[in-house]
C-alpha cells in the first residue's frame, strides 16, 4: 500500500508534466498514459520533515498530538524477554517466540539495506528491501492487517502485538480486567443439608494449601503458637512466619524441635501464614457469574473428603446443581477484606435478589416435600417422636420448649404444624414473631378459614394455626415465610430458620421414606376411560375441521388463510388433551401418590408431567407448530400423502409408562432436539448480551445527592427510579410497603392488653395519622439532606390506607348503633368493636407508623450503590431462561412477533430494521366492526391483484389493450372505498408499476363501474406528443404490462404490508367486543394521520421509528414498555426501576444509542474501557494518533490500572485539615490523631469530608 498525493493545479503541476516532455517527443505513446492530474508518492522520508515543521495551529486543527513526526516509525522497540519467552521442546532444543523471530528478521533486513547502500546497490534493490522492511514492521505490529499476506512467513498469522492485546485471552481481558489469582481453589460440589446456609465445607486437603496471614496479638498468640508447632504436617497448621524484623521462616523445611523454638519466640506484630480454619471468611463462586449473588461470602468449615459442600437452599443464587458442577473458592487476605466480604457479600445479607426483591435463598425440592407431608392434618407425633425430631434441627446449646399436646387422651399427640411452630420459635425467650395469611397451591377457592384441602396458611405470632406448607410459602415468593422473616425480623433469623428447616427435612424424610414405585405411575381404569373419551372427542372435532377445510367452509381467523387457520385450531384443541388429563389426575390420584405430592407441594414437576408419565405425551411441536412434512407431502412414510390427522402430525397418544410406537418416538425426539439446540445457541447469545449490558451500565452509580451519574459526572437520572428506593427492599410489586401485611403484623404483636383500652374513633384515626405522617416525612427527609426526596407518593398511600380503615370503622359503628365521632365509655358495644380488624388503639397506630417509617428508611437506596451494574444483571440474568422462538401476538394466530432473546437484542442494539415491526392502533369507533374494516382498508397496502377478478388481453384492428375487471364482492367485503378516478391516479403514480414501467392517464379508459381498458404507452417525441407503439415490440410490452399490473398498489400505505383486525372482550362489564388494528410494517406517522385512528394511543414496537416521529422521551418509554412486555410474557418479574435505568442509559444523550461498540463509544470517552470491550487495537491506535487522555475514573479503567473503583466503599474519601496551632503544638508534644480532634464539634472547621 502506497500513499499518493495530488499536486496542486498550479506551477507544481506544470513542472511535473514538463519532466516528461523529452520522453513524449521520443515516444508519443507515453503521452497517452500520463494522467491529466499529477500525483506523487508520499514516502516516510518525505513526510517526516513535513510533520516536523507543522505549526501548532495546524496540529490543533487536525487533532494531532504534539510532535506529530513521532507518528512516523524511525525506531522499533525490542519487546522484553518476559513477553516473548523461549519454549523448550524436549531434546530438540528451543522454539523462539514469534516476536523474537520477527525482531530478528527486522534487524537482518535493516542490515541488508545498510550493506546494499554501502556497496552501491541499485535504486530498485534498495526500494524493494525498504518496502520489505516496512512490511515486516507492520507485520510485527498487526499480522492481520490487509495487504500483508505476501510478507507473512507462513499461512498462519504470527502472534503480533495487536493479537496479544485483543480477544478473550489478550492482555486487556485476560491479564488486566481479569487475572489468575493465588489463595484460590476449585473442585466438584455436593450437597449437605446439615450445614447452615452461611457455611461451606472446605476439604482438609484444600485447607492445608490455603493460608491466611494473621498478625500475632494478645488474643491469638497461643493459637498461632500451636499452629506453628504443627507446621505443614497436619491441620490446622501454618506455612510461613514473617518476623516484624524482616526475616521469613518457611516451616515446610524446619523440624518440629526448631518449630517449637520459633513458636516460643513469637512476638506481637509477627505475621503467621496459618492454614484455613473453621470460621474463616471465604468467597464462593460459580461461573457463569451472571449476577452479584454468583459470588458470596461463606464461613468455612473444614472436613475430610474432596468436595465443596453447602446447603441446597443456596443452589438458586449460584444456579448450581450436583451433576458434576465445579465451583471456586477464594480466601481474602486482609482483615479489611474479610469485613467487607461479610458485610457486603455475606449470604445472609444477600437472601433477597436485587432483581425484584424476592428471596433467592429459600427451601427447595426435598425440603418442600418434607414440610408438606409434615403439615398434613393427619400427621400426629408422640412425645418421643416430636422430641427426637426437634433435636434434628436443634443445637446442643439451644433450649427447646415443647408446646402443649394437641390430643391429650388416650395418648398425648402433637401435630406436625406444632413442630413447624417450634422450629420458628424454639422457646418463649425468642423474639421471632411471624404473622402471615396466604393461600397455598391446593387452596379450594371459597371461605379461607374453612378450606377443605387445608390450603389456607395462617401464622399467628410464629404459631402455625392452619395450612399445608408448600412452595408458595417456603419458596422464593413474595410474601412467603422467608420473605416475612427477613422483613419483619432480620436476615439472620431467616437464615437460621432455613438451616433448621433443611436439617429437619432431610433427617425426618429419610426416616419416614419417600419412595417412587411403578404403581405410582400406573393409570387407573377411570383415567384410561377419561383419556379415551377426551381423545375421541378431540379427534372427532379435528376431523370435522379438516372436512370443512377441504370443502372451503372453514371460518378464517383474522389475518390467516385456510391452512394457517386449520393448523391453529387443531394445535389448540389437541394441546388441551394433555392439560385436561393432567388436571383430572391431580383430583383422582390418591393423596399418598408420590408424583402428585411433589407436583402439589411444588418440589418438582407439574400436572403436565403427571400426564406425560401416566396417560399421554400430547402434541409435539417444533417451532411453535405441529410437525411439518419431512418427506414429499407427508411427515413420515407411515402416513398417506397430504394427511393432516393428529397422528400424522406429531400427536403422541401413549405415555412413558405404556411406551411409544416408532413414529411417536421419532416425533418426540424432534421436540427434544429443538430444546437442546435452543439451549446451546441461547447460552452464547445471552452471554454476549450480558457482557454488553454490563460494559454500558457499569459506570452508573448513585451519588450523595441521590442522582445517578456516570464516572465523568454526567447526570443520567436526577433520582434513581424517580423515588430513590432500592428494588431489593420492595414488599409489594415495586412498592416499598405492603400496608395490609404490616397492619396485620402490628395488630397481632401489639395486642390490646388492658381491659379498659378501647378502639380509636374515626376522627382520631385521621387527626393522629396527620400528626404522625408529618413526623415520618421529616424523619425520612433528614436522612438525605443533599436532595429533596419526593415522599408524597408514600405518604399519600399511607394516608389513604388509614383513611379507608377510618371509613370502615365508621360503617361498623353505625351498624351497632354507636355515634360515629363520640365514644360511649360504659357501653358494652364499644368493647365488641375492639375485636374488628379495622379497630386500632393508639399504641397500635403509633407502632404501625413507626414500623412504616423504619421500613421506608431501610428501602432508600444508599449512596455509592452500583445501580447500573445491578440493573444490567437484573435484565441479563433472566434472559438466560428465555427461549429463541417466535410466539403469536395477542391471540391472533397469523400475527407473529419476535420475543425472547432475539427481541431483547433488537431493542438494546437499537436496530434500524427489526424482524417483526408492528403498530398497534386504537380506533375512535372501537365497538363497530365495519368501522374497523374501513380504517383497515385505508392503511393496508392493497394491490390491484387483490381486488381484480381478471385481466384479459384484447387484440382489435384499432389496437391492443388490456381489460381489467374489478371484483365487486371483494370490494364490499374489504370495505374498500375506491373510485375509478382514484384507481387511475394510483396506476399512473410514479413508481406504481415494478420494472420501471409507466402508464399515462390518456392510456386508461373507463368501461363502466368496474372495468378499465389500459393501453401500452408509446414513446414521447420532443414536442411531448405520444407516438403509437412500435409493432415489433408491442406484444412484449403488453405481456410486461399484464404481469406488472397485479403488483400495482391502489390503496393504503406502501410500508404497511398487512393489517389485522384484533378482537378483545370489553373490560367494562358489558359483553361488547373491542376492535383494534395490528399493522405489520413501518410508517407510524402515516398511520397516526389516518382518519378513524386515535393518534395519541397508537404505538409502534420499533424504537427508532418512535424516536423519529415522537421524540426521545417517547423512545425511552418505548424501550421500557417493550422490555417489560418480554419479561411478563415469560413470567419473569423485574423491577421497573431496572428497566427504567436501561431506557435512560440508552437515551440520556438525546439520541437512542445501542448497547454495542458504536453506542458505548458515544457514552464513554475512556480509551481503556473501550479497548477492553471490542476492537482493542483500533481504539488504542486512534487514541495515540489524536493524543486522547484517559482520566481513569470508570470501573474498567480502575480495575485495569489497579486503582480502587469509585463506587460503593470506594466512593468517599475522608480528609483531616489540621489547624496551624495544632501543628505547632504537635511539634513540641506528640499527640495521637484521634485526640487532636477531641472536644471539637463534628461540624467544625477541623473536619472536612470530601466526596468524589
Amino acid at each position: 500500500m502506497t500513499l499518493v498525493h495530488e499536486l496542486p493545479k498550479d506551477q507544481a503541476k506544470v513542472e511535473y508534466q514538463q519532466q516528461y516532455t523529452d520522453a513524449v517527443a521520443n515516444n508519443p505513446e507515453i503521452g497517452n498514459h500520463l494522467s491529466k492530474v499529477a500525483y506523487e508518492d508520499l514516502t516516510p522520508l518525505h513526510l517526516l520533515p513535513l510533520l516536523a515543521k507543522m505549526p501548532p495551529s495546524d496540529q490543533e486543527m487536525l487533532k494531532l498530538p504534539p510532535q506529530p513526526e513521532r507518528l512516523v516509525v524511525t525506531h522499533v522497540p525490542v519487546s522484553p524477554v518476559c513477553i516473548r519467552p523461549s519454549v523448550q521442546i524436549g531434546d530438540a532444543g528451543t522454539q523462539e517466540d514469534d516476536l523474537s523471530v520477527q525482531t530478528s528478521d527486522i534487524v537482518a533486513t535493516n542490515n541488508n539495506i545498510k550493506a546494499t547502500l554501502s556497496r552501491g546497490g541499485t535504486l530498485k534493490q534498495v526500494a524493494e528491501q525498504w518496502q520489505w522492511l516496512s512490511a515486516q514492521v507492520a507485520l510485527m505490529m498487526n499480522s492481520e492487517a490487509t495487504g500483508l499476506a505476501a510478507a507473512a512467513p507462513t499461512t498462519k498469522p504470527i502472534r503480533s502485538i495487536c493479537s496479544r492485546l485483543k480477544g478473550k485471552e489478550g492482555r486487556f481481558r485476560g491479564n488486566l480486567s481479569g487475572k489468575r489469582v493465588n489463595f484460590s481453589g476449585r473442585t466438584v460440589i455436593s450437597p449437605d443439608p446439615n450445614l447452615e446456609v452461611t457455611e461451606v465445607i472446605i476439604p482438609q486437603y484444600s485447607a492445608m494449601k490455603l493460608t491466611f496471614p494473621e498478625v500475632v496479638c494478645r488474643t491469638n498468640i497461643d493459637m498461632l503458637r500451636d499452629r506453628v508447632i504443627r507446621g505443614t504436617e497436619g491441620h490446622p497448621g501454618a506455612h510461613i512466619i514473617r518476623l516484624k524484623s524482616g526475616g521469613v521462616k518457611n516451616l515446610a523445611f524446619i523440624k518440629k524441635q526448631i518449630r517449637e523454638e520459633l513458636a516460643a519466640d513469637l512476638q506481637y506484630g509477627d505475621v503467621v501464614e496459618r492454614h484455613l480454619q473453621d470460621g474463616d471468611v471465604v468467597l464462593f463462586n460459580r461461573q457463569p457469574s451472571l449476577h452479584k449473588m454468583s459470588i458470596m461470602a461463606h464461613r468455612a468449615k473444614v472436613m475430610p473428603w474432596r468436595t465443596f459442600r453447602f446447603n441446597e437452599c443456596v443452589c438458586s443464587p449460584y444456579n448450581a446443581d450436583f451433576d458434576g458442577d465445579e465451583m471456586n473458592i477464594h480466601l481474602p487476605q486482609t482483615q479489611e477484606a474479610r469485613a467487607e466480604a461479610l458485610a457486603l457479600m455475606g449470604v445472609q445479607n444477600n437472601l433477597i435478589t436485587s432483581k425484584n426483591g424476592e428471596p433467592i435463598v429459600a427451601a427447595t425440592q426435598d425440603f418442600l416435600t418434607s414440610a408438606w407431608l409434615l403439615t398434613q392434618r393427619d400427621t400426629f407425633l408422640t412425645k418421643d417422636k416430636i422430641a427426637n425430631i426437634a433435636m434434628y434441627f436443634g443445637k446442643a446449646a439451644e433450649s427447646l420448649e415443647l408446646p402443649p399436646p394437641t390430643v391429650m387422651k388416650p395418648v398425648q399427640l402433637w401435630t406436625g404444624k406444632q413442630l413447624i411452630s417450634l422450629m420458628l420459635r424454639p422457646s418463649h425467650k425468642s423474639t421471632v414473631l411471624v404473622n402471615l395469611e396466604m393461600p397455598e397451591k391446593n387452596f379450594s377457592h371459597g371461605d379461607p378459614y374453612f378450606c377443605r384441602n387445608d390450603g389456607y396458611v395462617i401464622f399467628y405470632n410464629s404459631e402455625l394455626i392452619a395450612g399445608n406448607l408448600g412452595k408458595k410459602i417456603l419458596g422464593g415468593s413474595k410474601p412467603g415465610l422467608t420473605f416475612v422473616l427477613i422483613r419483619d425480623n432480620s436476615p439472620a433469623v431467616a437464615a437460621a430458620c432455613l438451616g433448621r428447616l433443611s436439617k429437619l427435612s432431610a433427617r425426618w424424610l429419610g426416616t419416614r421414606g419417600m419412595s417412587f414405585g411403578i404403581d405410582d405411575v400406573t393409570a387407573s381404569p377411570e383415567i384410561e376411560a377419561f383419556k379415551k373419551e377426551q381423545v375421541a372427542e378431540k379427534y372427532a372435532y379435528v376431523d370435522e375441521k379438516i372436512e370443512e377445510y377441504k370443502q372451503g367452509k372453514l371460518p378464517l381467523k383474522p389475518g390467516c388463510d385456510a391452512e394457517q387457520t386449520l393448523e391453529a385450531v387443531i394445535n389448540g384443541e389437541l394441546g388441551k388433551i394433555r392439560n385436561s388429563v393432567g388436571d383430572r389426575l391431580e383430583k383422582v390420584l390418591p393423596r399418598f401418590n408420590k408424583p402428585r405430592i411433589m407436583a402439589q407441594c411444588g418440589s418438582k414437576g407439574s400436572p403436565i408431567n403427571l400426564s406425560q408419565m401416566i396417560v399421554c405425551l400430547g402434541q409435539q411441536n417444533v417451532g411453535g407448530q405441529r410437525i411439518q412434512n419431512g418427506f414429499v407431502n407427508r411427515t413420515l412414510p407411515h402416513f398417506k400423502k397430504f394427511s393432516k390427522t393428529p397422528q400424522s402430525r406429531g400427536f403422541v397418544e401413549d405415555s412413558f409408562f405404556s411406551g411409544l410406537n416408532p413414529f411417536e418416538y421419532f416425533f418426540h425426539t424432534m421436540g427434544g432436539r429443538e430444546g437442546l439446540v435452543d439451549t446451546a445457541v441461547k447460552t452464547a447469545e445471552t452471554g454476549y448480551m450480558q457482557r454488553k449490558l454490563i460494559k454500558a451500565l457499569e459506570d452508573l452509580g448513585l451519588k450523595y445527592d441521590m442522582t445517578v451519574r456516570t464516572s465523568d459526572g454526567t447526570v443520567v437520572q436526577f433520582v434513581f427510579g424517580d423515588d430513590g428506593l432500592n428494588p431489593a427492599m420492595m414488599e409489594g410489586k415495586s412498592k416499598p410497603l405492603n400496608f395490609e401485611h404490616t397492619m396485620n403484623h402490628v395488630q397481632h404483636v401489639v395486642e390490646k392488653h388492658h381491659s379498659n383500652e378501647v378502639a380509636l374513633l374515626p376522627s382520631e384515626y385521621r387527626s393522629l395519622t396527620n400528626q404522625l405522617i408529618q413526623q415520618v416525612d421529616q424523619e425520612v427527609k433528614s436522612i438525605c439532606p443533599l436532595t429533596s426526596l419526593d415522599t408524597s407518593r408514600f405518604t399519600g398511600d399511607l394516608t389513604e390506607f388509614i383513611g379507608d380503615m377510618a371509613t370502615e370503622m365508621e360503617k361498623e359503628r353505625a351498624k351497632v348503633g354507636l355515634a360515629v365521632d363520640e365514644r360511649s365509655p360504659n357501653d358494652a358495644r364499644e368493647r365488641t368493636l375492639c375485636d374488628l380488624s379495622c379497630a386500632l388503639t393508639e399504641a397500635q397506630l403509633r407502632s404501625f407508623m413507626t414500623t412504616c417509617a423504619r421500613k421506608y428508611r431501610r428501602a432508600l437506596m444508599e449512596p455509592g450503590e452500583a445501580v447500573g451494574a445491578t440493573s444490567a444483571q437484573s435484565i441479563g440474568e433472566p434472559a438466560t431462561q428465555m427461549t429463541l422462538k417466535t410466539f403469536h401476538f395477542a391471540g391472533v394466530a397469523s400475527m407473529n412477533v419476535t420475543l425472547g432473546v432475539p427481541r431483547i437484542k433488537e431493542i438494546i442494539n437499537a436496530a434500524k430494521t427489526i424482524s417483526t415491526p408492528i403498530i398497534s392502533c386504537k380506533l375512535e369507533q372501537d365497538r363497530v366492526e365495519a368501522a374497523a374494516f374501513m380504517v383497515k382498508s385505508k392503511i393496508q397496502r392493497t394491490v390491484l391483484g387483490d381486488i381484480c377478478e381478471y385481466i384479459k388481453q384484447v387484440y382489435e384492428p384499432s389496437g391492443v389493450y388490456l381489460i381489467v375487471k374489478l371484483c365487486g364482492e371483494t370490494l364490499r367485503r374489504m370495505q374498500l372505498d375506491l373510485t375509478m378516478d382514484e384507481l387511475k391516479e394510483a396506476l399512473c403514480a410514479k413508481g406504481a408499476l415494478p420494472g420501471g414501467l409507466k402508464i399515462r392517464p390518456e392510456c386508461i379508459e373507463s368501461r363502466g363501474k368496474l372495468k378499465l381498458a389500459i393501453r401500452p404507452a408509446g414513446a414521447v417525441d420532443s414536442r411531448g406528443r405520444t407516438l403509437p407503439p412500435n409493432p415489433e415490440t408491442l406484444w412484449f410490452e403488453v405481456q410486461a404490462l399484464r404481469n406488472a399490473l397485479p403488483q400495482a398498489p391502489v390503496k393504503g400505505l406502501k410500508q404497511c404490508s398487512r393489517v389485522v383486525v384484533n378482537k378483545e372482550e370489553a373490560k367494562d362489564g358489558t359483553n361488547d367486543t373491542i376492535y383494534s388494528l395490528l399493522v405489520e410494517g413501518y410508517g407510524l406517522q402515516d398511520v397516526m394521520g389516518i382518519e378513524g385512528v386515535v393518534a395519541e394511543k397508537t404505538v409502534s414496537n420499533h424504537v427508532l421509528e418512535v424516536q423519529s416521529v415522537l421524540g426521545i422521551e417517547a423512545a425511552r418509554k418505548s424501550i421500557m414498555s417493550e422490555i417489560d412486555v418480554i419479561m411478563k410474557h415469560f413470567g419473569m418479574s423485574v423491577d421497573y426501576r431496572h428497566i427504567q435505568m436501561l431506557g435512560d442509559c440508552m437515551t440520556y444523550r438525546g439520541e437512542t444509542l445501542g448497547i454495542n461498540r458504536f453506542g458505548i463509544s458515544k457514552m464513554s470517552n475512556s480509551t481503556m474501557m473501550l479497548a477492553s470491550f471490542e476492537k482493542t487495537s483500533d481504539f488504542l491506535f486512534e487514541a495515540a494518533v489524536f493524543n486522547r487522555p484517559d482520566p481513569v475514573v470508570g470501573v474498567s479503567e480502575s480495575i485495569i490500572m489497579g486503582n480502587p473503583v469509585h463506587l460503593g466503599t470506594g466512593l468517599f474519601k475522608l480528609m483531616y485539615d489540621v489547624p496551624k496551632e495544632e501543628i505547632n503544638e504537635g511539634m513540641s508534644r506528640r499527640q495521637p490523631l484521634l485526640a487532636a480532634g477531641a472536644g471539637k464539634d463534628n461540624h467544625g472547621a477541623g473536619h472536612k469530608r470530601k466526596r468524589n
